[in-house]
């Protein structure tokens, strides 16, 4: 079970929009890509050791899972702040909890499939890189398109079209199953949408 949501705000403030197109790459990029770079060069040593694990035991290293997941929270908690998803100051936190605008939570299955995680690492990119980046390319284009648009919206009316921040929302879930895929924390072959969970249709 895969829980991912940025929160859409009632209202949102032209202050914080305005602050954040000119200088959040200061405040917010500088010491939250500082601390992430760490976190990444640590994951990518884990995801190594991790794939062996996996490859001799069947067996999901813990360590790792968790490790994932407070780094693609920590990560998405930035993204959403960056492109006005919300107005929150990203927290420094490796925990979700209440006051996050950004959930991220994900089931954790120890047993891992051995032959599925050799498939994975060596035909991955061909079988779920190609057809699902194309598609992603695509959205993340239009992305650009609406974030671009909604700042304008924001400034002048401080509202973020909800149809607007569902879709981008929609976009980074489904990016996230397919890194979740990859990086052997998902066994479950990503689906073509974004959609929740909870309104897939073969759930």
């Amino acid at each position: 079970m895969f829980n991912f949501n940025i929160k859409h705000q009632e209202t949102y403030s032209r202050g914080e929009a305005i602050s954040r197109a000119l200088f959040g790459w200061i405040y917010i990029g500088i010491p939250h890509f500082f601390l992430l770079y760490f976190i990444l060069v640590a994951f990518s040593c884990l995801n190594v050791v991790a794939f062996w694990i996996i490859l001799f035991t069947g067996k999901l290293p813990k360590l790792y899972f968790d490790l994932f997941v407070a780094t693609f929270l920590r990560s998405n908690r930035v993204i959403a702040s960056l492109n006005g998803l919300t107005d929150a100051y990203p927290s420094f936190r490796f925990e979700s909890n209440e006051e996050d605008k950004v959930t991220y939570e994900l089931e954790y299955v120890e047993n891992y499939p051995q032959g599925q995680a050799l498939i994975v690492a060596l035909f991955g990119w061909f079988y779920v890189g190609i057809p699902h980046g194309i598609i992603l390319i695509l959205r993340f284009l239009w992305v650009s398109v609406l974030k671009f648009v909604a700042f304008w919206v924001v400034l002048f009316t401080g509202k973020f079209p909800p149809t607007w921040h569902r879709f981008i929302t929609n976009t980074y879930r489904w990016n996230e199953r397919v890194t979740q895929y990859l990086y052997l924390v998902r066994e479950k072959y990503p689906p073509f949408n974004g959609l929740p969970d909870d309104e897939q249709d073969d759930k």
